[in-house]
């Protein structure tokens, strides 16, 4: 039952856009910047936190919650700079602030387009526990996003199934894992790419 839920919760948090974790009076990243229409997940990896908005063109909150436990998410759907703390006790003044920058959609450059499938960015590299992947198709394509150990072992598939051409982004929360090397793996149809991931903790 218990790896049934892990399953469950792994499965749920790399299908967000991005992930914030808040720890010991801290958010990890502090500063994000996204496009409207992308989701925020904040993870509480220990202690009582919560998520306010204290500025930005929507005022929007996530209840307190004990960690290790989701606090929630926000679906950012106006353009705009938005600050948020913790607001319990004098957690905001031990540093438990952040900033969101939420852009318009970027326009198509049809001069740009790139010509292959590919990897754009892993950031941060090398992370803890948290990384971002950000990858392109240029076409619809039935994709799988894995990652392996240094031992060729595959250890999750962060996503798998058929994609319409874009820019695509999704996180890993890799705190269950050990440090070490990984590879991360974008088959595309009947290409492959593969890039290397360090976890430091």
């Amino acid at each position: 039952m218990k790896l049934f839920l892990i399953l469950i919760l792994s499965n749920f948090l790399v299908s967000q856009d991005y992930i914030v974790e808040a720890g010991n009076m801290y958010y990890s990243p502090q500063s994000l910047e996204i496009e409207v229409g992308e989701t925020v997940q904040w993870y509480n990896e220990n202690g009582y936190h919560d998520v306010v908005i204290t500025s930005g063109p929507e005022i929007l909150s996530l209840p307190p919650v004990s960690g290790p436990n989701i606090i929630g998410s926000l679906t950012f759907t106006t353009p705009g700079t938005y600050e948020y703390i913790c607001s319990i006790g004098s957690h905001a003044n031990m540093g438990m602030i952040g900033t969101i920058i939420v852009n318009e959609p970027l326009e198509v450059d049809y001069i740009n387009i790139p010509s292959k499938n590919n990897l754009q960015n892993i950031y941060p590299n090398p992370f803890n526990p948290l990384t971002n992947i950000n990858y392109t198709l240029i076409e619809k394509s039935n994709i799988k996003l894995s990652i392996y150990n240094s031992l060729g072992s595959k250890v999750i598939t962060l996503k798998e199934g058929n994609l319409e051409a874009g820019n695509y982004y999704v996180s890993w929360d890799a705190s269950k894992y050990p440090s070490g090397v990984y590879f991360l793996k974008l088959d595309v149809n009947d290409s492959v790419e593969i890039k290397k991931m360090i976890l430091l903790k």
